[in-house]
């Protein structure tokens, strides 16, 4: 996890069991799944824990240019999700993959932006109000050995 302010102003709450998370993995399994299949013909069976990102502008709410699986611990990655939870209370705040132009994605309050790990991305600074956006990371049963290997050697070392 990235805890540089230079790099990344954001307060994560992490989901704990319950209806909303079921809720969550139904949406996932009967909405997601299907479309990153249809769309990349990629099965994913596994993802990180939900959590709530809030960027708020009272504390300079960014992330700058990243990548989700740049890193050897993060590397197992495949496809980030994000659902703007609140378009309406906050400006700023865009996804923005830089390498592709300029253009600048505000889904509406309960759409799912869903884009490769690969993808250089970033989101520019909220400038009014607190943004919040529902995250998650999905990967496959190959990834899900890269974990374990990397687990593994890890806490070997």
């Amino acid at each position: 996890p990235i805890e540089d302010d230079d790099y990344k102003r954001r307060r994560d709450h992490f989901l704990q069991e319950g209806e909303t998370h079921q809720r969550l993995r139904y949406f996932i399994r009967q909405q997601v799944r299907p479309a990153i299949k249809k769309a990349f013909h990629f099965e994913i069976t596994r993802f990180e824990s939900f959590r709530i990102g809030c960027y708020d502008a009272n504390t300079g709410g960014y992330f700058r240019p990243h990548r989700d699986d740049a890193t050897e611990g993060t590397a197992y990655r495949r496809f980030a999700m994000t659902i703007n939870l609140n378009v309406e209370n906050y400006e700023g705040g865009y996804l923005r993959f830089p390498e592709y132009g300029l253009d600048l994605y505000q889904p509406e309050t309960g759409s799912a932006l869903i884009f490769s790990c690969s993808l250089l991305h970033e989101v520019t600074d909220v400038i009014k109000g607190r943004r919040f956006a529902l995250l998650s990371i999905f990967h496959g049963e190959h990834e899900a050995q890269l974990v374990e290997e990397y687990n593994r050697r890890v806490m070997v070392s």
